[in-house]
């Protein structure tokens, strides 16, 4: 399984990573793991994990967002396009436009 790395910022003592999958059943997993004080306003322990799962189905959707053609590679697209700076961007687009499961620890 083939993971891109969008994000891995460090700042301080805070370190913010995100990255993006697809699995076997075409599902898109964007992973997000935050490490640092800043992360203290949800996690008591200093780490955050969180996940959003686009299926499959609604993959054409986000291409089409993101200014990519429904035949191109997801995860060609977001490591060409969609790291650093822009995987801020990203997440908000998900969250806010596609439809998508979200999950996190703690």
């Amino acid at each position: 399984m083939r993971t891109v790395q969008l994000r891995a910022a460090h700042r301080g003592e805070d370190h913010r990573y995100f990255s993006a999958t697809v699995k076997d059943d075409g599902s898109l997993v964007l992973s997000g793991h935050d490490l640092g004080p800043a992360t203290a306003i949800v996690s008591p322990d200093g780490e955050y994990e969180y996940w959003f799962i686009v299926q499959a189905a609604d993959i054409p959707q986000l291409l089409h967002r993101l200014g990519a053609s429904d035949d191109q590679d997801i995860l060609d697209v977001l490591e060409a396009e969609w790291r650093d700076d822009k995987a801020v961007a990203l997440e908000d687009i998900v969250q806010a436009e596609i439809p998508h499961r979200f999950a996190s620890y703690p």
